[in-house]
């Protein structure tokens, strides 16, 4: 962290900029924890800090200019995919998300470990269903066995066909604000996914993103981090006390 000072108030500009890169590692400490919590949680995405200028003006007039966190941007590579042999596991190969009705409007995801409703529907593990490209769900008839989903989401009990899974596809990706651990929510309306963009795997899902080594040691950092800007802050506060006893024992 570099800060540039001009022209006194050292002393109380000192304190301000640890002040921030104290916080900065609070925020971090928390986002790379959320990400620790996620490792095994299905189609996760994780996040990094996007570092810009801060420049202050402070009270005597001066300009403390110093880097701190602007932004968090989340990271949409894919995952890796793995074989559950689930019929109702399905993973996104390739960008998209699945668009799901919930009480709060529609909202998506990438986890796809799906089930059937009490009502026959194709929904998540929280009961909200899938919608399909024209807007319908997945709507299965009781006794129905050997369930196909094709890679262009087209879903079958054997001979009959039941619905279609739609893919959707953001523009703008960074738009997408997340709900709890797999939903995300936009004011962007999506457009439907082609079939030479994304596909259908049944039988999979995919793995969050998250490495869980990397994380841990990002963690520790940051930990380390918090500890040695607080001793810098401590030893800065002594060396002010200090000053002033000096100054008023003259």
């Amino acid at each position: 962290m570099m800060a540039i000072i001009a022209n006194g108030a050292y002393a109380d500009n000192i304190t301000y900029v640890l002040a921030a890169r104290k916080a900065d590692l609070f925020k971090t400490q928390g986002r790379v924890a959320d990400m620790v919590a996620n490792v095994n949680t299905t189609g996760f995405k994780g996040e990094h800090d996007v570092y810009g200028e801060l420049a202050r003006r402070m009270d005597d007039g001066n300009k403390l200019s110093f880097s701190n966190i602007e932004t968090t941007k989340r990271d949409f590579s894919q995952g890796s995919i793995v074989t559950t042999g689930r019929q109702l596991d399905i993973a996104i190969n390739g960008p998209g998300l699945f668009m799901v009705e919930t009480p709060r409007g529609n909202r998506y995801t990438r986890a796809g470990n799906f089930k059937v409703s009490a009502e026959g529907l194709l929904v998540t593990k929280e009961n909200y269903p899938l919608v399909g490209p024209g807007g319908g769900f997945v709507e299965f008839a009781q006794g129905d066995s050997d369930i196909i989903i094709r890679e262009d989401g087209l879903v079958s009990a054997g001979l009959q066909e039941r619905g279609q899974i739609g893919l959707f596809i953001f523009e703008n990706e960074h738009s997408l604000i997340r709900e709890g651990n797999s939903l995300y929510r936009s004011d962007e309306l999506p457009r439907t996914a082609e079939i030479e963009e994304s596909k259908i795997a049944q039988g999979m899902l995919e793995n969050s993103n998250v490495s869980s080594v990397i994380s841990m040691t990002e963690l520790i950092e940051v930990s380390r981090g918090i500890e040695t800007t607080g001793k810098l802050m401590s030893g800065h506060h002594d060396l002010q006390m200090n000053f002033i006893r000096k100054i008023t024992q003259q």
